[in-house]
């Protein structure tokens, strides 16, 4: 058996003092004083933990070993304070959590059964209250406690954990949805109320006379997403004739730029959904064609797919 020993003092620094005193007075007890620690508690009840850094040839106890345990044996949560309980008793732990008041300090260490009445009573002699709390196995001790204080969250814990996660990663998901949205819808009412500059319009009548050069009598003068007309591009895949009034911002300027100034010159204009997504129009074109200029003078709206070599875009 061994034993956890707190020796608890009056006045916050008594603890340390008698720490370095007993460590220099007592060679043969070198190794359980090298690793013992002392707390100390403010008057206004902030705690402070020293312990020895020197390294030690047959270390009982891993370094760190003693703040883990009495984090948990002077919580004020009861969770924490149940996990030092499992491992030392609850008489032990409240009576120690009680004892330590401010201004005050304790020493603690871990004895072997053969060690305690001797260490005992040298701490009695320089003051302390000493508690005692039997443990098992000394070997095992390191192990045990800190098995012991391994923190292991319910079922339900764990549970309600993930639910919490999924419903916040839920609702980033939806906002960021709703803000993307926001942007799509910004960005639509931007391009709805566009127009065609003069250079934008000189450039498409520029690449006409380049893709008659090679030979070409279609070009895609211009494109835009369908999301910008109202009906989504019905009345243009449906070969309605009023196609033209759904048009808006660039589409609409291109319009009238046809209307007054190439339809008058032979240029024909037709309007095509370029692509589907999900089986909805995403992507629609105008398309100027001038192989037929002395005849059908007007405005198009072919069904048929457009022809390969002799468009452009």
């Amino acid at each position: 058996m061994s034993e956890i020993v707190a020796a608890v003092f009056d006045g916050a620094a008594s603890a340390a003092r008698v720490l370095k005193r007993l460590r220099a007075q007592n060679p043969h007890l070198a190794p359980r004083f090298a690793e013992a620690c002392a707390l100390r508690r403010e008057a206004d009840g902030r705690m402070h933990l020293e312990e020895s850094l020197e390294p030690q040839l047959q270390r009982r106890l891993p370094h760190g070993f003693w703040q883990r345990l009495l984090a948990h044996l002077l919580a004020r949560e009861e969770a924490p304070r149940a996990h030092a309980e499992r491992c030392l008793g609850r008489a032990f732990c409240e009576t120690v959590a009680h004892a330590l008041g401010p201004d005050r300090s304790a020493i603690f260490l871990e004895l072997e059964a053969n060690e305690a009445e001797t260490v005992t009573a040298l701490l009695a002699r320089e003051g302390a209250r000493v508690l005692r709390a039997p443990v098992a196995d000394g070997a095992a001790l390191a192990h045990r406690l800190e098995e012991a204080l391994i923190e292991v969250p319910t079922a339900l814990e764990l549970a309600a954990t993930a639910e919490a996660v999924e419903t916040q990663r839920l609702r980033a998901a939806q906002a960021r949805a709703r803000a993307a949205e926001e942007v799509r819808r910004r960005e639509l009412e931007r391009q709805r109320a566009e127009t065609l500059s003069p250079a934008e319009l000189a450039e498409i009548v520029r690449r006409c006379a380049e893709t008659a050069r090679r030979g070409g009598t279609r070009l895609i003068a211009l494109t835009f997403p369908a999301e910008l007309l109202e009906d989504r591009g019905r009345r243009i895949s449906q070969g309605e004739p009023d196609w033209p009034q759904s048009l808006v911002g660039r589409a609409r300027a291109f319009y009238r730029f046809w209307q007054e100034r190439l339809a008058p010159l032979g240029y024909r204009l037709e309007a095509k959904i370029l692509a589907y997504e999900e089986g909805v129009p995403s992507t629609v074109g105008l398309i100027l064609d001038w192989s037929r200029p002395q005849a059908d003078l007007g405005l198009e709206q072919p069904q048929e797919p457009l022809g390969g070599h002799e468009i452009a875009s």
